[in-house]
């Protein structure tokens, strides 16, 4: 009797304690990853060489391995037209057959070659435009930026010249970084690290740190 009231108790209580033991075994959920914000524009984390022609075509689109590994995919499209940016260059980049991990959006202007007609007060405010127009798109985009994540960590952007140590950011040489879960930012201003005079304002949108930094 004693044994049969034993494997009574045994039966009832085990249900309750492997619905227990479920509970505890449940996977722990995902950060939520930060969206990105609206100055990207149609750009998401779906976009493809399709998605771009059809909503640019006006931009030369390319799609291909990356230039550093083939175990990377970049699509690119240059001359596409978005707002506050203007004439811009979109860059999707990822790992072949999977979606994309990083986003650049990028205005790139050379005002020593643009501004090359006139006498050399024309040219010296054409020049002065063109910095105008770079810094009031930069400012816009940043003060967007502070607006919904902070002031995030501003610091030098690299190009040849290394700053030194204790330097303070050059305004003009300068990036800001927004550390977010899931995402980080990168608003820069300064000179294009790919090459020696053209000056440009970049947004970057990364979600895999282990990406490999396209410059």
């Amino acid at each position: 009797m004693t044994r049969s009231l034993c494997l009574l108790a045994l039966t009832l209580l085990l249900p309750p304690l492997a619905a227990c033991h479920g509970r505890d075994a449940r996977p722990t959920a995902a950060p939520a990853e930060t969206p990105l914000p609206d100055v990207f524009g149609p750009l998401d984390w779906s976009t493809d060489a399709a998605r771009l022609r059809a909503r640019f075509p006006e931009a030369r689109v390319v799609e291909g391995p990356g230039a550093d590994t083939l175990t990377t995919w970049e699509t690119v499209a240059t001359n596409a037209h978005l707002e506050p940016f203007g004439p811009v260059e979109l860059q999707v980049l990822g790992y072949p057959g999977q979606r994309p991990v990083m986003l650049i959006l990028q205005r790139t202007d050379d005002p020593f070659e643009e501004c090359v007609s006139g006498d050399a007060p024309a040219r010296a405010a054409c020049v002065a435009r063109r910095d105008h127009e770079r810094r009031a798109l930069h400012d816009t985009l940043e003060a967007r930026l502070v607006s919904l994540h902070g002031p995030g960590t501003l610091g030098p952007l690299m190009s040849d010249a290394v700053p030194e140590a204790g330097d303070p950011v050059d305004p003009e040489q300068a990036e800001r970084t927004w550390a977010l879960p899931g995402l980080t930012l990168r608003l820069a201003i300064g000179l294009d690290p790919r090459f020696h005079q053209p000056r440009m304002v970049r947004l970057i949108a990364s979600r895999d740190p282990s990406y490999p930094y396209p410059y």
